[in-house]
């Protein structure tokens, strides 16, 4: 099984669910939310990628489940920089 990204993408008044490159949905559903479900699990399952586009069809979110090509840094904590950081950039300590 190949690790495609999952694109949860707008699909007339549906949602769809597709994989990376393929210009079939693996499924079509009601709603974002179910898509979004489905195209968590088969990410999960495969170790890759989950984007969420919006009705605009732009990249609204993208989770990843397997290797992240660009993991956090150590001096990073969520969104906040480390004091060590900060007082680096001001010349402070």
């Amino acid at each position: 099984m190949s690790k495609k990204n999952q694109h949860v993408v707008p699909h007339g008044n549906d949602w769809a669910v597709k994989g990376a490159g393929n210009s079939k949905a693996t499924k079509v559903v009601g709603t974002q939310a179910e898509a979004i479900e489905l195209a968590r699990e088969i990410a999960i399952n495969q170790g890759s990628e989950m984007l969420i586009h919006g009705q605009n069809g732009q990249i609204r979110e993208r989770n990843t489940y397997g290797d992240d090509p660009f993991p956090l840094k150590a001096n990073y904590v969520g969104s906040r920089r480390s004091p060590d950081l900060i007082g680096a950039f001001f010349g402070v300590g």
